[in-house]
């Protein structure tokens, strides 16, 4: 097992995948249909020719810097395992610590009936876990890309109880959001936030993910800005929005919210440091 996993690891290294050895223990895992800490702790001691196969199959895929999460099918949040492939963003820990901000926020509210809305919400992965944490809750999930949605649509299956609290809508954010007149408790979003300009340098893995979910214009602003603008029409007084932001851009998102009548806005650093998210409540 040992020399398999070395064969795995080399292969991806010689062809400079990031993070080789990490990739080589999740790939031979998922082969295998065990836990990484099974193959950490040396507790495979032999593996059949298919499964050796299907091994070499993944490492081959990874090595050509298909992401991790499109190789697997699979991608853990929080306490979800969500499945996600080309066409949709992967879900990134930064945004599971977002999650995490809102939960605090509302967590004297848990049992309340509260009604949340997911701008772009990609695989369902946010407004999934709204719909766990918050039992009485209604979430609408706003997605505009029809891959997208097919990847959220799946995921739904995979948690029926949370299906039932949440509401498919497929709308563009250029145009005004149809929310039959519901008033919000939370908007929540992981727009796209990285500049035009910014985007050839990023890891030839991000480049695999849909462009629609990372370009955020020429300043990374611009959809920011519209998200930012019209929430105060569709939140209650006193409802929280809460986006994720570029790392350098929080004094600008600080600076459209107040614009826009929010109070109490505060400017998040994530766990390494970087300011990654914007929170703010209606007046």
């Amino acid at each position: 097992m040992l020399s398999v996993l070395r064969e795995g690891f080399e292969y991806l290294k010689e062809r400079n995948v990031p993070e080789a050895e990490a990739s080589s223990e999740f790939l031979l895992s998922h082969a295998l249909k065990v836990g990484r800490a099974q193959i950490q702790g040396g507790l495979i001691s032999s593996i059949s020719p298919d499964e050796r196969k299907r091994f070499l199959e993944l490492i081959r895929r990874r090595a050509a810097r298909e992401p991790l999460a499109y190789v697997t099918g699979v991608q853990p949040f929080i306490d979800l395992e969500i499945l996600c492939g080309p066409g949709v963003l992967v879900p990134r820990p930064e945004t599971e610590e977002l999650l995490i901000e809102v939960f605090k926020k509302f967590r004297a509210r848990e049992k309340d009936e509260l009604s949340f809305l997911d701008i772009g919400s990609g695989t369902g992965a946010i407004a999934i876990s709204l719909a766990r944490h918050f039992k009485n809750s209604r979430v609408f999930a706003m997605e505009n890309s029809a891959r997208a949605r097919n990847w959220m649509i799946k995921n739904l299956g995979l948690y029926p109880e949370e299906a039932k609290k949440i509401s498919l809508l497929q709308q563009d954010l250029s145009r005004n959001w149809e929310l039959r007149g519901q008033q919000l408790d939370l908007i929540i979003s992981n727009p796209p936030y990285i500049p035009s300009s910014e985007i050839k340098k990023l890891e030839i893995e991000v480049l695999k993910e849909p462009r629609a979910a990372l370009d955020g214009g020429r300043d990374g602003l611009k959809y920011l800005r519209r998200i930012i603008s019209r929430a105060p029409r569709h939140l209650k007084p006193q409802g929280l929005l809460s986006v994720e932001i570029g790392f350098n851009q929080g004094s600008g998102v600080k600076k459209i919210m107040e614009s826009c009548g929010f109070k109490q806005v505060e400017i998040k650093k994530d766990f390494a440091g970087i300011e990654r998210f914007a929170l703010a409540r209606k007046d």
